[in-house]
């Protein structure tokens, strides 16, 4: 009966560069770098768009009722621009409310 033992796994990618001497510091560098990947755009200035770009944040966060919210906001400022209603009608659509999206997504 022969036991074989696993491989080790990996070493984190982090680490490879650590036991160089030297003083490198590059991963101190992707850390900063990560920081500013972080960092979020301000909101537009026009309110539709301010509006639509809070939905959008919601909904990528999983909260529906906050994008609809959000996107009803959007369509009040500026009921002409059909992404609003398209946006509201995904939102509409993950919450269930079918009847609602489909009514959304036909304007």
């Amino acid at each position: 009966e022969e036991q074989h033992a696993a491989p080790p796994p990996p070493p984190p990618k982090e680490e490879a560069g650590e036991g160089k001497q030297g003083g490198d510091d590059r991963g101190k560098d992707k850390e900063e770098e990560k920081e500013e990947v972080v960092e979020e755009p301000p909101l537009p200035s026009d309110p539709a768009d301010a509006a639509k770009a809070l939905g959008v944040k919601a909904f990528q966060a999983g909260d529906m009722l906050l994008a609809v919210q959000h996107f009803t906001d959007a369509i009040s400022h500026r009921g002409t621009d059909f992404s609003f209603f398209a946006n509201r009608s995904a939102a509409l659509l993950q919450l269930g409310r079918a009847d609602e999206a489909v009514s959304d997504g036909r304007r």
